[in-house]
């Protein structure tokens, strides 16, 4: 019998190797055998013009491959079959080969791959069919494999044939590797915790890392792994990504905080973990203790800060019995019963006759003025008490007489000033009084709280007029004229003489006084 070859080119894709082929599949068919139509209209196999009833297998005819069975084409046949010539086998879909099919077929109990209607035997893959995927080994699904198998840039885990995708677990290789399988493949892009048999894993890259020493975060917490899996047993520090944790059974306790003894020191931790940023106090078992850098520190004599207050740390812990000033941070403080009360405002006796202002609870080498002390006023320069000071200083609006380094508050007196002469009276200048005033046997014209020596006139005091020059009543003055609110007054030795009548001299002139008023 001769055979002439008829060629047809197939495209399928081989999905173990992920890209697409061109494969030829030689369909040979027998010289002279072709298909024909009876008296019914019915395709009959013919060889040579003559029904041809022993073949069974596909025929090509007019562009196309038919399946015969019988010598009749089988329209309502569905499945593989073979050419019988070459041994090939083909997808047939009602009677013809259908090209565009790729998936599973079942024949004779076995499920075969087609691809691109042609059935190969030399393929592996994975193959979809009814929502599900099945493992393929040469062409025909292997029912008895379970294990791991690659299919477009995934690793899925193949049981009895078929990928699982409820799968979610480790499993081991044939290797001994444990690989963690989610969702039907290894989960390539997972890092953490894996529960299995009970006992917590590390995976690394969908890996089971025996060798991984780490911390990972699982279901809210973190947890120590050792040697691949979570270890219970541990307690103590661990670093992790530039913090030191503390570990309590295997876990970080973030609300942990305490001062743990580790190689013959005390380190402080902090919500779960070394505060190596924390210097100040810590209130451990109702102790106070200092710490320095997240460090006990045992030796230090400082001030530290806790909850916004300062307190006197001595040999690392607070000294409640000290009392005084301590210099810290370029700020020298007044501690009480070894805290720094910031609301305290007062002279401090520094011994003999030597006192410090403290403001807000710190010494204030800043302030020159008055502080008031047990009743009194005092003047302070550069913060120190100043018995020397004679003079006059502004507080609250009000300018007090210093004497002495302290508010005279009975004086009534003047005190000069750059030059200005001020009337005090109970210690602070009187700006409302307008009037004379005897000091150190001179009378003076006060103008609102201070001597006006550029004054002179009359002036009406306890009920007399007295003339003042210059600021000063002039007892030895010359009999003259005055005018007083619009009225010329005969003053004669400092005041005005209501007894004098008579002549008066008064710029060159010659005036005439009755009851010392000059008329014009």
């Amino acid at each position: 019998m001769i055979f002439k070859e008829e060629q047809k080119t197939v495209t399928h894709k081989t999905e173990a190797e992920g890209e697409e082929q061109n494969q030829v599949s030689t369909a040979s068919y027998v010289e002279g055998l072709t298909l024909a139509q009876d008296e019914n209209g019915a395709g009959y196999c013919s060889l040579n013009g003559a029904i041809y009833n022993d073949y069974e297998g596909i025929v090509y005819y007019s562009g196309s491959w038919f399946y015969v069975k019988n010598g009749y084409v089988d329209w309502n046949y569905t499945g593989i079959a073979q050419n019988g010539a070459n041994g090939e086998w083909y997808y047939v879909k009602y009677g013809r080969v259908d090209w565009s099919y790729t998936g599973l077929c079942s024949y004779n109990g076995n499920w075969y791959h087609i691809e691109n209607g042609y059935l190969d035997w030399n393929l592996t893959t994975l193959s979809y069919y009814n929502d599900s995927w099945y493992y393929v080994k040469n062409g025909m699904v292997d029912w008895t494999y379970t294990g791991f198998f690659w299919f477009r840039d995934a690793t899925y885990y193949v049981i009895n044939g078929q990928v699982d995708f409820s799968v979610d677990t480790l499993i081991q290789d044939s290797d001994s590797t444990w690989y963690y399988v989610k969702n039907g493949a290894i989960a390539s892009d997972f890092s953490g915790l894996v529960l299995y048999d009970n006992i917590f894993y590390y995976v690394c890259n969908g890996v089971l890392d025996w060798n991984a020493n780490t911390l990972s975060f699982y279901n809210g917490s973190w947890w120590y792994v050792k040697n691949g899996q979570v270890d219970y047993t541990y307690t103590g520090f661990f670093y992790y990504e530039g913090t030191t944790y503390y570990i309590q059974n295997g876990v970080i306790d973030f609300n942990y905080c305490a001062l743990i003894y580790e190689n013959n020191e005390y380190k402080y931790v902090h919500n779960g973990s070394f505060a190596q940023w924390y210097t100040g106090l810590i209130c451990y078992e109702n102790v106070f203790y200092y710490i320095n850098n997240g460090y006990r520190d045992d030796t230090s004599t400082t001030l530290a800060r806790y909850n916004g207050d300062l307190w006197y740390v001595k040999e690392g812990q607070v000294d409640y019995s000290y009392s005084g000033f301590f210099q810290f941070e370029g700020n020298n403080y007044y501690l009480v019963n070894g805290h720094v009360d910031f609301d305290f405002n007062d002279l401090i006796h520094l011994g003999d006759n030597q006192w410090l202002y403290v403001r807000n609870g710190m010494a204030a080498y800043d302030y020159t003025g008055l502080v008031l002390h047990c009743g009194s006023w005092y003047y302070v320069v550069n913060g120190y008490l100043d018995w020397s000071a004679n003079t006059i200083t502004e507080y609250g609006g009000i300018f007090y007489y210093v004497k002495n380094g302290i508010v005279d508050s009975n004086s009534e007196t003047l005190v000069a000033l750059n030059n200005i002469f001020y009337y005090v009276k109970s210690g602070v200048v009187n700006w409302t009084y307008n009037g004379l005033f005897y000091y150190e046997g001179i009378w003076y014209y006060i103008n609102y709280g201070y001597v006006d020596f550029n004054f002179t006139g009359i002036v009406v005091h306890s009920g007399g007029m007295y003339y003042v020059v210059n600021g000063m009543i002039d007892f030895n003055s010359e009999p003259t004229l005055v005018k007083y609110n619009g009225t010329w007054y005969y003053t004669a030795n400092g005041v005005l003489d209501w007894n004098y009548t008579g002549y008066v001299t008064h710029e060159g002139y010659t005036y005439y006084v009755t009851n010392g008023v000059y008329y014009p």
